[in-house]
């Protein structure tokens, strides 16, 4: 969606991304970009998404399925990305998680203080997608078929992640009551239930973490034991070790 170019050549919904970090996330210093003609990459040097144009550069850190934070990753990208020729207060970083979670303090590194007006928290549940839906959909010029029928699957697919779709209203509204009945076991006033949610939200936040990294050793230990396998029985062949998506070997 960002590579796109209307008839006048203008990334406009990059351009729209970042005016709605500016403005609706109270993001200012995104207002300072001036787009010009970006080079967007994906994968590149394990960034997520790389926009890099003649003043400035973006690292794009998407989590939408809560992966772990790898060992210093955002302080490695940034590191990266000024090895670029860009000097540090031209680099911006945009972290997408699916709900409202912060990158673990560790992979920030030093930069963490450094970049505190230069970063932007974009979850995909309560920014990209609202986001999408306010300025994109609505604007969307009625002969750019493609690209109107890319956006409408893409919040169709994001509301169906999130629950969102209106055939979920009803079971939403049943699971929210179950868990009210659960965790408010005695009457509580609006601001204790917001302290009790917030609470709730951290502990599942950690327990994804916890989880996330058990897969993280789970399929290295996976892939290890694939390889001992294929290096028996093939010990002829050079294996080669790839991670794109799930880990694969190839000889």
């Amino acid at each position: 969606l960002l590579q796109f170019k209307n008839q006048d050549g203008r990334y406009e919904i990059l351009e729209s991304l970042l005016q709605y970090i500016a403005n609706d996330l109270h993001c200012e210093k995104f207002s300072k970009i001036k787009i010009s003609l970006p080079e967007i990459t994906q994968e590149k040097c394990r960034i997520d998404l790389w926009v890099r144009d003649s003043s400035y550069a973006l690292i794009f850190e998407n989590k939408v399925y809560d992966a772990a934070d790898q060992e210093a990753q955002i302080h490695r990208y940034i590191e990266r990305t000024i090895q670029e020729n860009y000097k540090e207060e031209k680099i911006y970083v945009i972290y997408l998680p699916s709900y409202d979670k912060e990158p673990s303090t560790q992979s920030w590194g030093k930069y963490k203080k450094n970049f505190k007006d230069r970063y932007a928290n974009v979850s995909f549940r309560n920014g990209i997608l609202p986001w999408l839906k306010k300025y994109i959909l609505p604007n969307v010029r009625t002969n750019d078929k493609l690209l109107l029928s890319a956006v409408t699957q893409y919040i169709d697919y994001l509301e169906g992640i999130f629950s969102l779709r209106t055939i979920n209203n009803k079971i939403n509204m049943e699971l929210q009551e179950l868990i009210s009945k659960q965790i408010f076991k005695e009457n509580k006033n609006t601001k204790e239930k917001i302290k009790i949610v917030e609470s709730k939200l951290k502990d599942i936040a950690d327990l994804q973490g916890e989880l996330n990294l058990m897969k993280d050793k789970y399929q290295k230990d996976w892939l290890k034991e694939i390889r001992e396998t294929y290096k028996a029985d093939f010990p002829e062949k050079t294996i080669i070790v790839k991670k794109v998506g799930d880990f694969s070997i190839s000889l």
